[in-house]
């Protein structure tokens, strides 16, 4: 055998090279997939794999709100470890008030509560989330998707225009690939929706 390998060296040679690449191409077969599984179950479980979201009927005429008092009655659930929600207002949101509703699109407005980053594990990007003492205020939070069609950097912006009234924006979320909702929408505090933007005070998804 040993003479057979010195006598034909290239030969050896490339037989040698052609095993090493299929046992590097198996181990890449099977090593790409398991490390991107892995990858995909360490990034959901760190969004939060024990999250429900509850939202109102949005295909029934006349439309059925959910009651003002659903997320304190979803806290009184036993298994129930943290709860917040928002509610869809009617306002429009622009740059200026100068601007044209119609070049800032697919970005909702909503009230939020103060406990709403804990409940969906979100973290911010710029700035800081709503909190008692900017809640009853003109004030705003954006998300990524959002902050980006609103020409918002991470350094913030002094102020939008939200249905006829100036906001100023104090954050901007960082990407939240579990709630494309919260990255289009423009957050405001609970009673500053209900003072600023008639907002009713219905949830719309806890």
């Amino acid at each position: 055998g040993l003479i057979g390998l010195r006598a034909r060296k290239a030969r050896a040679a490339l037989s040698a090279l052609g095993i090493s690449i299929g046992i590097a191409t198996l181990v890449l077969v099977t090593g790409i997939p398991a490390s991107s599984q892995r990858a995909l179950l360490d990034e959901l479980s760190a969004l939060g794999t024990n999250v429900l979201a509850v939202s109102s009927p949005g295909k029934i005429e006349p439309p059925v709100p959910l009651p003002v008092e659903s997320p304190a009655m979803v806290r009184r659930i036993a298994p129930v470890t943290e709860a917040s929600s928002v509610g869809k207002t009617t306002a429009q949101v622009t740059r200026s008030d100068r601007s044209d509703p119609s070049e800032v699109s697919g970005v909702s407005v909503q009230a939020a509560e103060l406990g709403l980053l804990p409940a969906v594990n979100g973290r911010m990007q710029a700035g800081r989330f709503l909190d008692e003492a900017t809640q009853s205020f003109p004030t705003a939070v954006l998300g990524a998707v959002a902050a980006t069609r609103l020409g918002v950097g991470p350094e913030g912006a002094p102020q939008i225009y939200v249905g006829g009234t100036w906001f100023t924006v104090i954050g901007v979320l960082a990407p939240m690939p579990l709630y494309p909702e919260l990255e289009r929408s423009v957050l405001v505090g609970w009673p500053a929706a209900q003072r600023y933007l008639g907002f009713g005070g219905h949830p719309s998804m806890i």
